[in-house]
């Protein structure tokens, strides 16, 4: 398996959509719990349109949604 590298956009991205999904899903949040987050989204979102992503979930709270 090659190295992935990840912009400092992806990686926040990344981070983004890890609180959000922790912060809608749990009532205990903590560190390892955020780190399970995080973990998963690997293979759950490409790197390519993770920040896309991210930038919507902060649009969609702005509206209050």
């Amino acid at each position: 398996m090659g190295e992935n590298t990840y912009t400092w956009e992806q990686v926040r991205a990344y981070s983004i959509i890890a609180l959000n999904n922790l912060l809608n899903s749990e009532n205990n949040i903590s560190l390892k719990r955020m780190k399970l987050y995080i973990d998963s989204l690997q293979t759950i979102h490409h790197k390519d349109g993770v920040v896309g992503y991210s930038q919507r979930l902060i649009e969609k709270e702005n509206r209050g949604e």
